[in-house]
């Protein structure tokens, strides 16, 4: 019996080690799409339909271009890895009306910042960093408001 437990937890073990890390990424969701920096592009972009404009821009961390699909209320930015393609950066700007899944918005306080996403962050100037996975939360602050919120797949 403690053999079988122990070749059990031995295969999560090896299964758990060989997924990407994606999964604990931070997200956004928008109508109803989950999106993850890290996560396919192609599944993502089939999910959200024509983005209202797309372009190429040089990555200054990457080496390369990526491409930005602008949406109503919010950018992604995708970038060609070994895989394929994937979503690298997800940025909310300062006249959008989404919010993350936990409640963050662009008007919402330091104090929302801190009550939502703890004091386990890094500053640097007005900009706030969280890191989870192999992501980055951004939140960008004007005095005590946020301004903007970007989500960035962080550089191996």
């Amino acid at each position: 019996m403690k053999k079988t437990i122990r070749l059990i937890l031995a295969v999560i073990l090896a299964f758990a080690m060989a997924v990407p890390c994606y999964a604990s990424n931070f997200s956004f969701a928008w109508g109803g799409t989950r999106i993850s920096v890290g996560d396919d592009a192609e599944a993502v972009l089939a999910k959200l339909g024509k983005a209202n404009q797309v372009y190429q821009q040089n990555s200054s961390v990457l080496q390369g271009k990526y491409t930005v699909y602008d949406y109503e209320d919010f950018e992604l930015s995708i970038f060609p890895d070994e895989i394929g393609n994937v979503i690298s950066d997800i940025y909310i700007p300062e006249d959008s009306a989404a919010a993350t899944p936990e409640g963050l918005h662009i008007g919402s306080t330091k104090d929302d910042m801190v009550r939502i996403y703890g004091t386990n962050f890094e500053k640097s100037g007005d900009v706030c960093q969280y890191s989870r996975g192999e992501s980055c939360l951004l939140v960008y602050l004007d005095g005590n408001k946020v301004d903007r919120i970007e989500y960035q797949l962080l550089p191996e």
